[in-house]
């Protein structure tokens, strides 16, 4: 687990917030379960793998009352898959606008 703390200035008074990520299995060759197409990757001038598009990775441990219990399934969808599947959603996705985090 990673920790970041951030410091915001509103009104005239500093708000503290601390951010957790969590390691993320990080793939060189990922593909999108809707289309099959790879998640494009690069490196870093350390040679770390970072993604150079965005995805939507999905991860469900099923429980007692479902009928995959015991189960757990991931997938991975490319933007323009998720974006498919939001489009023949009944209820539609509840979309907020976040703003834009600057380190201290």
């Amino acid at each position: 687990m990673i920790s970041i703390n951030y410091r915001y200035k509103i009104k005239n008074k500093y708000i503290s917030i601390d951010l957790y990520y969590f390691y993320s299995e990080v793939r060189k060759n990922m593909m999108c379960n809707g289309c099959g197409k790879n998640i494009n990757t690069g490196s870093d001038k350390d040679k770390d793998i970072i993604y150079l598009e965005d995805f939507v990775k999905i991860r469900k441990e099923w429980g007692y009352f479902s009928k995959k219990d015991g189960e757990t399934h991931e997938l991975i969808l490319c933007e323009e898959c998720y974006d498919r599947l939001c489009k023949n959603l009944t209820i539609p996705v509840n979309v907020k606008e976040t703003a834009e985090l600057l380190g201290n």
